[in-house]
C-alpha cells in the first residue's frame, strides 16, 4: 500500500530512513565537524613538535570517522551507469589528500 506517496517506488521504511538520514546530516552539520576537521589540518600545518602534530591527527581522525559513520560517502550513478562522486564524497577525499600531504611534509 503506497498510502500518501503514490508514485514514490520506495517502501514506508526507506522513506522513514531517508528522513532520519537527513535530519541526522543537518544534526551533523549544525556541529561543524567538517569545520573543525579543516582547523585540525590547519594546526598540523603549524605543529611546533612531534607531539603536537599527533595530537591534531588524532583529532583530524577522530572528526573523520565521525563523518564517515554516521554520513556515509553517497554515490548517485547516471541514467548511462557513470558512477558520479556527490559534493560530500568529494569534499571528504579533499580533505584526506590535504591531511595526507600535510603529514608527508611535516615528515619530509
Amino acid at each position: 500500500m503506497m498510502g500518501a506517496y503514490r508514485g514514490d517506488p520506495r517502501t514506508a521504511a526507506q522513506r522513514n530512513r531517508q528522513v532520519r538520514q537527513d535530519a541526522l546530516r543537518d544534526y551533523i552539520a549544525e556541529q561543524r565537524h567538517e569545520q573543525q576537521a579543516l582547523d585540525a589540518i590547519e594546526k598540523m600545518r603549524n605543529a611546533a613538535d612531534q607531539f603536537e602534530l599527533a595530537k591534531w591527527d588524532k583529532v583530524y581522525a577522530a572528526h573523520m570517522r565521525l563523518l564517515d559513520k554516521y554520513l556515509p560517502a553517497q554515490k548517485e550513478v547516471a541514467l548511462d551507469g557513470n558512477l558520479n562522486l556527490t559534493a560530500h564524497e568529494q569534499a571528504l577525499d579533499d580533505l584526506e589528500r590535504a591531511g595526507s600531504e600535510d603529514q608527508a611534509q611535516s615528515e619530509g
